[in-house]
């Protein structure tokens, strides 16, 4: 059985170089950075060569989180198994962007069957269609592994 963690690392580095999926998998990932109580009251913004931008929607964060800055580098790189980060931008976020984090896109009405990545509930803070594709892609062909897997095991 090949383990989606291996799946995602092998999507992660060939697709490093590119802004929109970076941006996409750090908001998919941000809770496990910073943690429950300041995800809440931050959102990743974008990635533009090796720039992250995050919104902060609390004046105590706002002033706490810049002096964290070295060590959530550290620890984005970690998770993504390279340096791809190499500086964040904290932007005080305004009231009608933190209404846009909970938002969530529904892969159902685009007729896309139940048994998609649409159950992870992760992939549903993917806001890019062609990103959330290829998540999709990649965890049904970790299914398919690990059922021709499965069946080997059984003869």
């Amino acid at each position: 059985m090949i383990p989606i963690g291996k799946i995602i690392k092998d999507i992660i580095s060939k697709n490093a170089s590119n802004d929109k999926f970076l941006t996409s998998y750090l908001q998919i990932i941000w809770k496990n950075i910073v943690g429950n109580s300041i995800e809440e009251v931050s959102k990743i913004n974008n990635v533009k060569k090796g720039v992250l931008t995050v919104l902060i929607f609390d004046e105590k964060i706002m002033k706490i989180l810049p002096k964290l800055e070295k060590e959530i580098i550290e620890k984005i790189n970690y998770l993504l198994g390279g340096n791809y980060i190499k500086h964040i931008i904290f932007k005080k976020g305004k009231k009608k962007d933190i209404s846009l984090k909970k938002s969530k896109h529904s892969y159902k009405k685009r007729g896309k069957e139940k048994d998609d990545i649409e159950k992870i509930e992760e992939a549903e803070l993917i806001e890019d269609g062609e990103l959330r594709d290829l998540f999709n892609k990649a965890y049904n062909k970790f299914r398919e592994i690990n059922a021709s897997l499965e069946d080997e095991k059984k003869h």
